[in-house]
């Protein structure tokens, strides 16, 4: 009776212990992956906070009175960085809209303003152009086995405005809450900017991942436990000698 409660303990203990084992080793296997799918992400930034890529491209409308109505062309500035309150990321995409231009102010070619508000934008990040594909697919094709880039909030979208005079260093972007740069001269150009900002944290893909490996290491645990057992079995059992 004894000899069954001792080898039903090492079973246990056996079995017990095969469990951990997978969870550990699930544990391993997650940390790795997460690492790799961070990693993935930190690459696009050249290792650095932030990088911002985009294409500018000759502009078509139609100007009633001051206001120019984009119908196609313009700019697309995509910036790709670090979010600072947790280990996730931001993409931002900025889109050129419609222009204003005060009356009486003497009017530049239209691609003239969009260019400059385009220099503009780029020139807050370190920028990138060999990079755009990449930040305009993300999250695409960022996915590990068992990873994935996930946004848990709706995106952020709203217009501003970009102004600045005729006078050198006259731009302002009134989102970034810039001190005004030109403050004795009215602002005589203003140019429409889409904004969409998307935060995206790394979140882990269902699936059954521990339960699969536990039962593995219980699988592995049966499978030393009854081996053991038959070298125990054997050592136990001793020769019977004949005397005469």
């Amino acid at each position: 009776m004894k000899i069954k409660i001792i080898k039903l303990s090492i079973l246990i203990i056996f079995i017990v212990t095969g469990g951990l084992i997978g969870n550990e080793y699930s544990n391993y296997i997650m940390s790795n992956d997460w690492q790799l799918i961070f990693s993935k992400a930190t690459n696009l930034l050249n290792n650095g906070k932030s990088i911002t890529a985009g294409n500018n491209i000759s502009v078509n409308g139609s100007f009633k009175k001051n206001r120019f109505t984009l119908n196609s062309g313009g700019f697309s500035v995509y910036t790709f960085k670090k979010n600072t309150s947790h280990s996730g990321f931001i993409k931002k995409i900025q889109q050129s809209k419609d222009l204003k231009i005060e009356a009486n102010t003497r009017r530049e070619k239209t691609d003239y303003y969009y260019e400059t508000a385009f220099d503009y934008l780029i020139s807050q990040s370190p920028f990138s152009q060999n990079k755009i594909d990449e930040i305009q697919k993300f999250p695409y094709g960022f996915d590990t086995k068992y990873h994935y880039f996930y946004a848990p909030e709706n995106q952020d979208e709203y217009n501003y405005q970009i102004f600045w005079s005729s006078e050198p260093n006259g731009l302002e972007n009134e989102n970034m809450g810039d001190s005004r740069l030109d403050i004795f001269q009215k602002d005589i150009y203003s140019l429409e900017v889409l904004q969409n900002s998307t935060n995206y944290i790394i979140a882990e893909k269902k699936n059954n991942l521990y339960v699969i490996n536990t039962i593995i290491g219980i699988i592995i645990g049966l499978l030393t436990s009854l081996l053991l057992f038959r070298i125990f079995k054997k050592k136990s059992k001793k020769p019977v000698h004949n005397t005469v």
